[in-house]
C-alpha cells in the first residue's frame, strides 16, 4: 500500500489535495483510522506539507488542553494542600502569640495554651525561646516587653520582685518628634521600674522624661535617657537588666537639666555630666558634644567625660571628621 500512496502522490504532485486523499481512502472502503495510518505515512515522506485532518487534529487539540489543565490543577492543589497543611500545623503545634496587637515577644506553646515563652521578636530559630514558669489563667501582656499572671509581673522573662500585679501599669512619654525607643518604665502602687530595676524616692505625680536622639539608630529614633521628677534626675538608659537602679545624680538641678547631643552628655546650670557623673572642670555655658563622645568647652576637649591631655585649639584646627580616629584619644567610645 505504501508504494501506491507514493506513486499517487508523484502523480498529484502538483495538484495535490488532501481532501481528495481522505475522500478517495473512505470511497476505497478504508476506516477512518487506517486513514489516519496514510495520512502520517504521506506527512512523513511527501514533498508538500500535510495537515492532519480536521476532525482529528481538533480532537488532539482538545485532548491537550484537558491534559494541560488537569495538570495546572492538579499542581495549584498541591499547592494549596501544602499551604493549608503548615497552617494547620502551625496552628495547632506552632507557638501563638499571646497578644499580637501589644507585643510579638510572648507565645502560647501551641492552640491548647498549656505553656507560656519569651522568644525575641517571634524568631525562633535564631533567638533564645525561654519558658516562663507562669499562671496560665491568669497570664497577660500589658507592653511589648512587660507581662504578669495573679501572683507576678515579668520585664522579658524575668520576674519583678515586689510588684504588684494588680496596680501595675506601662508608663509612656508623650513625644510627637519621631519614633522614640522603649523606655520600659512602668509603676505599680508601691514603685516606679525601668525594666526590671526599682526607682527609689522618685514623685510618682511628677516623672518628666528627658529625651534624646539614640546614638545606636542613625535614622533619627529617639530614647528617654532621664528622667526627672521637681527634686532628682535618675539615668534609666541601659539600666533595664540591673538589679537596683542607679540613684539619683548627685548635685544635678532638676528644673534645667537636659541632655546634650546623642551620647549621653547633660547639662544644667552649673555642671555637665557624662552619664551619672560630673564632668569636672566643664562649663555648662560653652560645653558642645561634637563627635561621638567627644566633646569641647572653653577649657578643652573630653571624651567619655574625662578631659584629654592635648592642646585643644590645634586638636580641633586640624579636626576632620572623615578622617579622624575615635579611638585615637579615647580608646573606649562607646556611648555606654
Amino acid at each position: 500500500m505504501n508504494q501506491q500512496i507514493i506513486d499517487y502522490l508523484n502523480q498529484n504532485k502538483d495538484n495535490f489535495s488532501q481532501e481528495n486523499l481522505v475522500n478517495q481512502l473512505r470511497e476505497a472502503g478504508y476506516q477512518e483510522s487506517e486513514i489516519q495510518e496514510v495520512i502520517d505515512f504521506v506527512y512523513r515522506i511527501a514533498d508538500v506539507p500535510i495537515s492532519e485532518p480536521v476532525d482529528a487534529a481538533e480532537h488532539r487539540s482538545e485532548k491537550r488542553k484537558i491534559i494541560t489543565g488537569k495538570k495546572v490543577l492538579a499542581i495549584v492543589g498541591v499547592f494549596i494542600f501544602i499551604f493549608i497543611s503548615i497552617f494547620i500545623i502551625s496552628t495547632l503545634f506552632g507557638y501563638i502569640p499571646v497578644n499580637k496587637e501589644l507585643s510579638n515577644n510572648y507565645y502560647y506553646n501551641n492552640f491548647l495554651r498549656q505553656e507560656v515563652y519569651f522568644i525575641i521578636d517571634g524568631n525562633s530559630f535564631e533567638g533564645s525561646v525561654e519558658h516562663m514558669n507562669v499562671d496560665i489563667a491568669s497570664f497577660e501582656v500589658f507592653d511589648s516587653l512587660y507581662a504578669k499572671d495573679k501572683n507576678n509581673v515579668y520585664f522579658y522573662n524575668h520576674r519583678i520582685p515586689g510588684a504588684d500585679p494588680l496596680t501595675i501599669k506601662r508608663i509612656k512619654p508623650e513625644f510627637t518628634k519621631g519614633e522614640l525607643r522603649d523606655a520600659h518604665l512602668a509603676k505599680d502602687k508601691n514603685n516606679v521600674y525601668v525594666g526590671q530595676c526599682v526607682l527609689s524616692d522618685i514623685d510618682f505625680d511628677d516623672i518628666e522624661y528627658v529625651i534624646a536622639k539614640d546614638p545606636f539608630y542613625k535614622d533619627g529614633r529617639f530614647s528617654v535617657i532621664y528622667v526627672k521628677d521637681k527634686n532628682n534626675v535618675y539615668p534609666v538608659w541601659g539600666e533595664e537588666f540591673s538589679n537596683k537602679c542607679s540613684q539619683a545624680i548627685k548635685y544635678a538641678d532638676s528644673e534645667t537639666f537636659e541632655v546634650l547631643g546623642e551620647n549621653r552628655y547633660a547639662k544644667d546650670k552649673q555642671r555637665v555630666y557624662f552619664r551619672n557623673r560630673v564632668v569636672h572642670g566643664a562649663d555648662p555655658e560653652t560645653f558642645v558634644n561634637f563627635y561621638a563622645t567627644y566633646a569641647k568647652d572653653k577649657n578643652g576637649v573630653y571624651c567619655r567625660g574625662e578631659i584629654l591631655e592635648i592642646d585643644s585649639k590645634t586638636f580641633m584646627s586640624e579636626f576632620n571628621e572623615d578622617k579622624f580616629s575615635v579611638r585615637q584619644y579615647c580608646p573606649d567610645t562607646s556611648p555606654l
